[in-house]
């Protein structure tokens, strides 16, 4: 069953990607810097042209939003070239705003060889344009999701509906969620609203494409969180 955008709203965003853990950022422009020492047997030098080519390339690749050339190519398709996508569990009836906004994407991570910090930019996306974007509902015991790394354990698949509904048992540190109730489901959930999106993703010659999926939430608060994202890859 396929419905517009414009006429269902998600109950819950989901992020589907081979990539590292969620991040969460309260600033949407705000690119954080993390050090993390590394040893090199490449000579500085060599470091730094690498990654002077690879920083073009991420721009280049960052600029494809602004491209009227790669604008008017996903366009013939009627595609979008975003620089986030709406992932909005609660939205005014034809507003661009609501009361739980998401925007999603995924940051690459790149190493700056002179002082080890990793600087992080934010990718394109593309997908069906925001009002007019085609969904699926798909029944909660028909998607699967992968667990048993919390436990150090064999992957293994679960329908939403099971790890909904006794959440505690799929977390590395069940008392982490305080509180009486054992389930995040409610009486009406049957179905999840899935659509389809993509994220261009530079990777070097050499070396790794070190990236991960990042939702900024504009309701979620230090310690109050408005959303429950899961990252199945």
């Amino acid at each position: 069953m396929i419905h517009p955008f414009k006429h269902w709203l998600p109950l819950g965003a989901f992020a589907l990607s081979g990539a590292l853990p969620i991040a969460l950022i309260p600033d949407r422009l705000q690119a954080a810097e993390l050090t993390v020492p590394e040893l090199s047997s490449v000579p500085p030098i060599v470091q730094r042209q690498q990654y002077s080519r690879d920083r073009q390339v991420i721009e280049r690749t960052q600029g494809m939003v602004s491209d009227p050339i790669a604008r008017q190519l996903a366009e013939s398709f009627d595609l979008n070239v975003l620089n986030v996508t709406w992932e909005d569990t609660g939205r005014f009836y034809g507003s661009a705003v609501g009361p739980n906004i998401s925007d999603m994407t995924i940051q690459v991570q790149q190493r700056d060889p002179d002082t080890g910090r990793y600087q992080l930019h934010l990718m394109p996306v593309i997908r069906h344009p925001n009002f007019a974007d085609l969904s699926a509902d798909i029944p909660l015991e028909n998607f699967l999701v992968l667990v048993g790394n919390e436990r150090g354990e064999d992957l293994r698949r679960v329908p939403l509906n099971e790890l909904l509904g006794d959440l505690r048992r799929y977390l590395h540190e069940p008392e982490s969620w305080t509180g009486r109730r054992q389930s995040l489901l409610a009486p009406r959930d049957s179905h999840v609203l899935v659509s389809a999106q993509a994220c261009f993703l530079p990777i070097p010659q050499s070396g790794l494409a070190t990236f991960n999926p990042v939702l900024f939430n504009y309701q979620s608060r230090p310690g109050d969180p408005a959303v429950l994202t899961i990252l199945a890859t």
